[in-house]
């Protein structure tokens, strides 16, 4: 048969529209769920990376600041010749009760609330052994409690590593109803024209003759339909308030990412493309 574009079998019912209704929905949420997962990846690596080379000593103040501001003072004296340790100040009342005023609802008076003694301590690289620099709390300021902050971070990037798989999860059962919907529309496509297939056949059109003649108008509709969803997605994530953010400055801030908005479209037709040619040689196989 000549290789001359087929237009006979060409599908022309409602079923193969339906594509482009469901790729421009998966690639909204395909992008939605990217997005999301990157968002959390973002944040996540801000309270990580702020609490990286950072720790903390609290020393218990029950008696009061003035009770405990010997042993503070000692447990700054062993931080500062401790190795492993860059940099270590103690935080007077009034920053330690603007640490506390979030999860308090606000800043509490420090003569009224028996609040720690903190040591703010900047690390080195390498930074040193938790047990280390704790045994030298113990000797010098008894009572005193050393923080890497790493039960912190573990939390937090655990988090995000759930989030995206999450994502990945979402997105590859998006494709599977994706291709479900292309296999559908392609088996109504070539019922639709099966006396056209038919004659077609008789006269010596080779089955990819056929296949083609499906695949492609339902893989445009599946380009043009993520073509729609895609942007909407962008543009919806775009408009979307974003205080959990508050606090972390620039890297909580939704920054439009250019690759999944291409790659959403694409993905859906060659998705649609080999679902719909998988799907009509299979069938033109089994006919008789």
């Amino acid at each position: 048969m000549s290789a001359r574009r087929p237009g006979p079998v060409a599908p022309h019912g409602a079923a193969p529209h339906l594509v482009a209704l469901v790729s421009a929905a998966m690639c909204f949420l395909a992008v939605c769920a990217l997005e999301a997962a990157n968002g959390a990846a973002r944040v996540s690596g801000a309270w990580s990376g702020g609490m990286e080379g950072a720790a903390t000593v609290r020393v218990p103040a029950p008696e009061g600041r003035s009770v405990a501001a010997p042993l503070a003072v000692a447990a700054l004296a062993t931080l500062s010749g401790a190795p492993g340790v860059a940099d270590a100040r103690l935080l007077d009342a009034d920053e330690t009760a603007a640490l506390v005023a979030p999860w308090l609802g606000g800043a509490p008076d420090p003569a009224t609330l028996p609040l720690p003694l903190m040591i703010d301590v900047t690390l080195a690289d390498p930074p040193p052994a938790p047990g280390a620099v704790q045994a030298r709390l113990d000797a010098a300021a008894p009572g005193a409690l050393y923080d890497d902050h790493a039960a912190w971070r573990a939390p937090l990037e655990q988090a995000a590593a759930a989030f995206r798989r999450l994502a990945f999860w979402s997105v590859a059962l998006m494709g599977l109803a994706l291709a479900a919907m292309v296999a559908a529309a392609a088996h109504a496509s070539l019922a639709g024209a099966a006396a056209t297939v038919r004659t077609l056949r008789l006269i010596g059109a080779q089955d990819a003759y056929v296949a083609r003649a499906f695949e492609r108008p339902i893989a445009l509709r599946a380009l043009i339909g993520g073509a729609a969803g895609a942007p909407a997605a962008a543009l919806a994530l775009s408009m979307a308030p974003l205080d959990l953010g508050a606090g972390l400055g620039d890297a909580a801030s939704w920054s439009p990412q250019i690759a999944p908005i291409l790659a959403a479209p694409l993905a859906c037709a060659a998705l649609a493309w080999l679902t719909a040619r998988l799907t009509i040689l299979l069938m033109l196989r089994r006919a008789p």
